[in-house]
């Protein structure tokens, strides 16, 4: 035993000795270049590159470094590796297993692809290989490389990419296995989206099958993580891999303009195909969401790609997109960092839109077209709700030039129907030779029929240009509504890089209505961190207005100024009082723009009479401070204060936020003095066709907040007046007093007389806490409509309920007397139109009442309610209910004839059948529907009036059935045309023309009773001789007394006629003829 640890000791001894005499030669110049040149010639002649070794050192225990390798091939330097360290630790198993606690090197840099010569090496016999003596596993612990650089030349991309790389291998000689784990991160951008990515591999690699597979792949940055395996068989040629991923790559694009969207992408990769054409199939989804709006979630946006990358990392494929019932098809590739579009089409429902654009994506400059083409916005109209309908064909041309992005884009859009307003036609055509810098070509809008909320433009266009650093504008503005007006407005506009904007306008001209509006001097704007304007002198007809200022995110300055503006410039937002007024004023803002104090001045002269002695000044002086209102307002006339009103309530005022609102919840004081000099009602603004008019006398005291109002005080109304032009509605002499104490306000002894000084009473009450409120009225004799086609008196009660959210009117009322008016008109020849299209919008844009006042209303008849015109006389019987809102009222219901006639082409028909229908709104509702029967020998003329009461129809009808103008014939004398003379003939043919709808409206009956102030004049014909003519005149004595007075061409021929009515169904009728002859009978009316 002694003699074995002799024999080991003399080995270690003999391999230190080896050792250290190999390291003292190793730091010789001569083994440096003998060991370079060694292997400079191995890999010369095996892969046709030249390594040279800097500064070789060995040390105990096997602690290898050497300063710097360079690689080298024909056409120069390729690569070199600084610092590489190798610890390797030594073990007994030398020859069965090799490990290395660590590789490690500062930097490996490769600047180009090498040019690799591989010449042939001889194939050993795998058994022989199996069988040699030094075959051992291989452990690499651990290895660091600080920093590997790749040139863009390697990589074909704009800028270097440098990583690190952490990893450890561990191969098995006997299975040809090499086991690995890696982990690199990237120490450069490798695009500027992405600041920081990563790279984690696990698998093996089979190098006796030529079989590498990854068990895990897993790609990391703040775009996008990837997670899969893959698979790569060299032997069969063959790649195959699967991964999940998910991506934040368009919240990187979104994030600066629109930060409230939120986009998330995730899918799946799957990999096939071989090593030199492999497949990549992408699918996965876009879900956008609005972090505002959580309630307006968008759909998912599915998406298929199949892609094919080349060997040299270009990518060929077809992407498919769907989105609700939009689909989108066509081809993409990726050559040299840029990403082209090509082919790509969308459809919908009526939409069709093309897209080819190549994106640069290191400038993202794009060249290529986008056209889109879309009737009817439906698909717009799923995910812009504001949107109904319309035409759109637009086209986007995008190239470059010089690294500038060029863009020109033209179209229009037709017959847009939106919730905002309406367009005709918009048409776009807008050219930059650099959009980045803000330039402009020759440019222009126009605009056809913009209408929004009421306000018409007919025309705009507006025309701009780039001349050096400016943008030269010229505007004409045109509109025809009922307030007409236009504009020539001509200036200058430079964008500036930090977003700044500046504007000054050299030229402005117009007209208001018949206003003539200019400028005297230039407008400057200057908008950005900051905002400054210089509006002076602006000239509106004999009177001018100034504005300047200058705003800043912490403080403000501005001045205003208005010099005699006549106050008929606001249109029909003032009373007709304010025609002649002029208004004269200071404004003046200044302090923080978080709290700004503003003082406001106005006077506004010569409100309401024409009489200097009567004409009203008022003056308004306002200050807002603190967060406190302060008004006090003044009204004179003829140099004495007839009125002051002065108070104070809190609000918030802020130019930086711009926010102005009053406080609901804050004190509240307000103090009104008025005389009985005051028609202050005057002064509201008058609604269309409306007029009201009122003196309120008294003081009034209101505290609390402007929510619970607490009012006390007296006022007293005279001298009221209200008119509603378009129902013929007048009532005058209103009157009441008013009593307000705390939350209460009691309208007592209302009071109202019509044009026929009938009276109305009423009174009232408001719950100012509770916002509840009624108002009752009655009357026995009113007479509240006058138009030409209905006056007449009711009575009856109304009542009033409403609060703060809507109101309803519940009433019953009893009508007559009363006239219905069917109008002395006919139809008329209508002009042929040419009407191309009728858009429906009224539904669209009809904006609901924003306080609705409901109507339950039940209208019943008397006696006395007769509808007159036309050749119609009768008396109507029934009821009627009015509902519906006091803006739209609805009547519904149907009155029948008691007793009439009707008096056509000369002759006085029976009524057979008459009704009167209310279906809806009052025009063209009610409708008419009177038929008058007469008797000719065998033959039965019947005369029908139909249709709306504004614009009725005749025409006749006859039994047996004959021709309309042998009926008329029949009608008007008794026989047939073949018999009739010439002067009838003429009468038949006039007759005829009113028949058609061309004849007069002279009615010498009619004119005859309101001159004479009696109800009936009827011509009568005898039925067996035409030619023998009587008049009668007719009135009614009392509601149910009827009297009659008959006298015919001969002397003796006069009769009278008493109709008593005993009920709606029975009559009693007695006639006396002048000879002495009397009869009496009784009449039962039936309902046909």
């Amino acid at each position: 035993m002694k003699i074995f640890f002799k024999i080991l000791a003399l080995l270690l001894i003999t391999i230190a000795v080896i050792i250290i005499a190999g390291t003292l030669w190793l730091k010789t110049d001569n083994a440096q270049i003998t060991i370079t040149n060694k292997l400079s010639n191995y890999t010369e002649k095996s892969l046709g590159l030249s390594i040279e070794f800097k500064n070789i050192h060995l040390s105990l225990p096997f602690k290898l470094s050497i300063d710097e390798i360079k690689i080298t091939d024909q056409d120069g330097l390729v690569g070199n590796i600084k610092n590489l360290k190798i610890n390797t630790v030594l073990s007994p198993s030398l020859f069965r297993q090799i490990t290395i606690n660590s590789l490690k090197a500062d930097e490996i840099n490769l600047f180009k692809n090498p040019v690799i010569r591989v010449s042939e090496i001889k194939k050993t016999d795998e058994t022989q290989n199996n069988n040699n003596f030094f075959n051992p596993n291989i452990i690499i612990k651990t290895i660091d490389i600080a920093e590997i650089n790749l040139d863009p030349k390697i990589t074909g991309s704009n800028n270097a990419i440098s990583f690190n790389l952490h990893t450890n291998i561990n191969y098995i000689a006997q299975d040809k296995i090499l086991n690995f784990k890696l982990l690199s991160k990237s120490l450069l951008p490798t695009h500027k989206l992405i600041d920081d990515a990563s790279l984690k591999l696990k698998g093996l690699y089979n190098l006796k099958d030529k079989k590498i597979n990854f068990e895990l792949v897993e790609y990391s940055s703040d775009l996008a993580v990837i997670t899969g395996n893959l698979l790569i068989d060299q032997q069969k040629n063959i790649i195959a891999g699967e991964s999940v991923y998910q991506s934040s790559l368009l919240n990187k694009l979104l994030e600066k303009k629109w930060p409230d969207f939120k986009a998330d992408i995730d899918g799946k990769l799957i990999i096939s195909g071989n090593l030199k054409k492999p497949f990549f199939n992408i699918s996965g989804k876009l879900v956008v969401d609005n972090l505002l709006d959580q309630n307006s979630e968008l759909l998912p946006i599915f998406y298929v790609a199949q892609l094919n990358p080349d060997e040299h990392f270009n990518i060929f494929g077809a992407v498919n997109i769907k989105y609700d019932t939009l689909e989108t098809n066509g081809k993409i590739a990726y050559v040299k960092n840029k990403l082209s579009l090509n082919q790509f089409v969308t459809t919908g429902n009526n939409l069709k839109s093309t897209l080819d654009l190549a994106v640069d994506l290191y400038s993202f400059l794009l060249n290529g077209r986008v056209t889109l083409q879309d009737d009817g916005l439906n698909e717009f109209a799923k995910y812009f709700p504001e949107l109904h309908s319309g035409i759109i064909d637009v086209k986007a041309d995008f190239s470059m030039f010089n690294d500038k992005q060029q863009l020109s884009i033209n179209g229009k859009i037709e017959d847009l129907i939106s919730s905002f307003g309406t367009i005709d036609l918009l048409e776009l055509n807008l050219n930059s030779p650099d959009i980045m810098s803000k330039k402009l070509n020759d440019s222009n809008i126009f605009i056809r029929n913009l209408d929004i909320d009421s306000i018409i433009i007919n025309e705009l266009e507006l025309s701009a240009r780039s001349v050096n650093d400016e943008i030269i504008l010229k505007t004409n503005i045109v509109s025809k509504g009922l307030r007409p007006f236009n504009f020539k407005i001509d200036g200058a506009m430079q964008l500036i890089n930090n977003g700044d904007i500046k504007l000054n306008i050299n030229q402005l001209i117009g007209k208001i209505d018949q206003f003539k509006i200019k400028n005297s001097k230039n407008l400057n704007l200057f908008y950005g961190n900051h905002l400054i304007f210089e509006l002076d002198k602006i000239q509106i007809d004999n009177g001018d207005i100034s504005l300047t200022g200058n705003i800043t995110h912490d403080q403000v300055s501005a001045q205003g100024n208005i010099n005699n503006i006549s106050a008929k410039i606001f249109g029909d937002s003032l009373s007709s009082q304010f025609n002649h007024s002029l208004i004269n004023g200071k404004i003046n803002l200044s302090g923080i723009a978080k709290e700004p104090i503003l003082r406001t001045n106005i006077d506004i002269t010569n409100v309401g009479s024409t009489d200097d002695n009567k004409k009203l000044n008022l003056n308004f002086n306002i200050i807002t401070n603190h967060n406190q209102i302060n008004l006090k307002a003044n009204a004179n006339c003829a140099n004495k204060k007839i009125a002051i009103i002065t108070g104070t309530v809190g609000n918030t005022f802020s130019i930086f936020p711009l926010k102005f609102f009053i406080h609901n919840d804050q004190d509240l004081i307000f103090n009104a003095d008025l005389t009985n000099q005051f028609n202050i009602l005057s002064l509201l603004p008058e609604f269309p066709g409306q007029k009201i008019q009122g003196i309120l006398n008294g003081h009034i005291k209101v505290t609390g907040t402007p929510a619970i109002p607490i009012i006390k005080g007296n006022l007293k109304l005279i001298n009221g007046k209200y008119v509603y032009k378009n129902l013929g509605v007048k009532f005058k002499n209103i009157t009441s007093d008013i009593v307000a104490n705390g939350y209460k306000i009691t309208f007592s002894q209302i009071k109202a007389q019509d044009t026929f000084n009938n009276h109305m009473q009423g009174n009232g009450n408001i719950d100012l806490k509770t916002m509840d409120y009624y108002f009752e009225a009655a009357t026995t004799k009113f007479n509240p409509l006058n138009t030409p086609y209905i006056h007449g008196d009711i009575n009856g009660k109304l009542a009033i309920n409403g609060n703060s959210t809507g109101a309803i009117a519940t009433g019953n009322f009893t009508l007559g007397p009363m006239e219905i008016q069917i109008p002395e008109q006919y139809k008329h020849t209508i002009p042929e139109l040419n009407i191309v299209e009728i858009k429906e919008i009224d539904s669209l844009n009809q904006k609901k009442d924003p306080y609705e006042l409901k109507l339950k209303i039940n209208l019943v008849t008397n006696d006395k309610v007769f509808v007159r015109g036309w050749g119609v006389d009768t008396r109507l019987d029934g009821e009627l209910k009015v509902s519906g809102n006091l803006n739209n009222p609805n009547v519904k219901g149907s009155l029948y004839t008691v007793k009439g006639r009707y008096q056509e082409f000369g002759k006085v028909l029976n009524i057979k059948q008459g009704v009167l229908t209310f279906d809806g709104p009052i025009m063209p509702s009610p409708y008419l529907n009177i038929v008058g029967e007469t008797n000719i020998g065998r033959s039965v003329i019947r005369v029908i009036l139909e249709g709306s009461i504004a614009n009725p129809e005749i025409r006749l009808e006859s039994t047996p059935e004959m021709p309309e103008e042998r009926a008329l014939s029949m009608l008007l004398f008794g026989t047939d045309t073949e018999n009739i003379s010439a002067f009838q003939a003429v009468q038949l043919a006039d007759s005829a023309r009113r028949l058609s709808g061309k004849g007069g409206s002279f009615d010498p009956l009619g004119m005859s009773k309101k001159i004479l102030g009696i109800d009936d004049i009827t011509l009568k014909t005898d039925s067996e001789d035409p030619e023998k003519v009587s008049i009668g005149v007719g009135k009614y004595l009392t509601d149910k007394i009827y009297f009659e007075i008959e006298q015919g061409q001969q002397a003796d021929t006069t009769k009278t006629r008493v109709e008593i009515q005993l009920t709606p169904k029975i009559s009693i009728e007695n006639i006396i003829e002048q000879q002495g002859n009397t009869s009496i009978g009784i009449n039962w009316r039936f309902d046909y």
